[in-house]
C-alpha cells in the first residue's frame, strides 16, 4: 500500500489550524494510502486531536532532525507532506538528498525552502516557480464549505459571530466580548477545550443573556451562515467566513497574521483592525457600530467572498497529492 507522512505541529503557540488541515486531507486519503503523522513533543494537543481520529502518531524531538529524518526512511514513505509555520531548511535538504517526495503547505511570502520541495501549496501568497499552487481556490476548507447558498443580508445587524481560533494567547475573545456585552446584538462565541479565559466567559454568559458560549464544535459553518457580521483573527477563518458570504471584522494575534491580514484585505471580503492588542473596546465597539451602519461596504464583502472562495480547495490539493503518488 502506498504511504504518507504528515509532518505537523498544532499546539498553543503555532495554533492548532497545522494539524486540522491535514488531517482534513487524511481522510479523504485513507482508505488508498497508509497515512503516518510526525509530530513534535512539544505538540502534546496536537497529538490528542490526530490520535482521537484513529491515526498513528510518532513523536519525536523538533530539534532533533537527524532522528526525524531516520524514523521517516523506516516507515519508507511515497510522499510527505509538511505542514509547518517554518520549515527547517536542513530538515528539507536531508529529505531530498534521500529522494522523497516532499509537498509543502506555506504560510509566508518568502521562504528558504521553497525551491527544495517537488510540489508547494500556498494559499495566500504567489510564487514564481513549477509546481507551485496559489491563492484562495487552495484553501483547505471542510466539506461543509462546498456548494452554500448565496447569502442574503439583513439590512440590521444582530448577530455576531466571534473565533479567534484554537490558542488565543492575547485574550481576544474576552476583549470582543466586554467591548458588546451590553450591546443589543446577540454574541456567538466560539471556546476550544481548555481554553484560557473559559471561566470569566461563563461568568458573563450567566449574566448577560445575549452571549452564548459554543464550545467543541468541528464545524462552524452554521454558525457563520446564522450570523450577520464575524469578528475573527484571521488564518483559515476568514477563508471560511468569505466561503459562507459574512463580513468580517479583523484583529490579528501576532505580526505573522498582521502581514497576512493586510493581503487578505486586498481581496475586499474583510475590514482588518489592526493587532488585536492595541485595540480598545471601545474602538471595536465603534468599528462595529460603523459596519454595521454600512449595508453597502456588507453587501461588497459579502459578494467578493463567496466569489473567491468555493470552499473545493481541500478537493483541489488532495488531487495534487493523489496525482503525485500516480505519477
Amino acid at each position: 500500500m502506498k504511504r504518507i507522512v504528515f509532518r505537523v505541529e498544532g499546539n498553543n503557540k503555532v495554533g492548532m489550524g497545522h494539524t486540522f488541515t491535514p488531517l482534513r486531507i487524511a481522510d479523504k486519503i485513507k482508505d488508498e494510502i497508509e497515512v503516518l503523522f510526525v509530530m513534535s513533543s512539544e505538540s502534546k494537543l496536537g497529538m490528542n486531536v490526530v490520535k482521537d481520529r484513529g491515526y498513528n502518531v510518532k513523536e519525536v524531538d523538533f530539534d532533533d532532525i537527524k532522528s526525524q529524518i531516520e524514523l521517516i526512511k523506516e516507515y519508507n514513505p511515497n510522499v510527505v507532506f509538511n505542514d509547518l509555520l517554518y520549515a527547517n531548511k536542513a530538515y528539507m535538504e536531508l529529505l531530498k538528498e534521500n529522494n522523497i517526495f516532499i509537498i509543502n503547505m506555506e504560510h509566508s511570502q518568502e521562504t528558504d525552502t521553497r525551491n527544495i520541495a517537488n510540489v508547494v501549496i500556498n494559499s495566500l501568497y504567489p510564487g514564481s516557480r513549477k509546481e507551485y499552487y496559489y491563492g484562495p481556490k487552495y484553501a483547505l476548507l471542510s466539506d461543509s464549505y462546498k456548494n452554500l447558498p448565496k447569502r442574503i443580508l439583513n439590512k440590521e445587524n444582530k448577530r455576531i459571530f466571534v473565533c479567534f481560533g484554537g490558542s488565543d494567547l492575547n485574550s481576544l475573545t474576552l476583549k470582543t466580548v466586554n467591548a458588546l456585552k451590553d450591546s443589543n446584538l446577540e454574541l456567538d462565541i466560539v471556546m476550544v477545550p481548555n481554553f484560557k479565559y473559559k471561566n470569566e466567559l461563563e461568568k458573563i454568559n450567566s449574566d448577560y443573556e445575549n452571549v452564548n458560549l459554543h464550545e467543541g464544535l468541528s464545524d462552524l459553518s452554521k454558525l457563520m451562515l446564522n450570523a450577520d457580521v464575524g469578528i475573527v483573527s484571521g488564518g483559515y477563518t476568514s477563508f471560511e467566513c468569505a466561503a459562507t458570504g459574512l463580513p468580517i471584522l479583523v484583529l490579528a494575534q501576532n505580526e505573522l497574521e498582521d502581514n497576512r491580514n493586510k493581503l487578505f484585505v486586498e481581496f475586499g471580503t474583510s475590514v482588518y483592525l489592526g493587532l488585536g492588542t492595541k485595540i480598545l473596546e471601545e474602538e471595536l465597539r465603534n468599528e462595529v457600530n460603523k459596519l454595521n451602519s454600512d449595508y453597502n461596504l456588507r453587501e461588497k464583502m459579502n459578494k467578493k467572498g463567496q466569489e473567491l472562495v468555493d470552499g473545493k480547495g481541500l478537493d483541489r490539493v488532495v488531487d495534487i497529492v493523489k496525482r503525485n503518488f500516480n505519477e
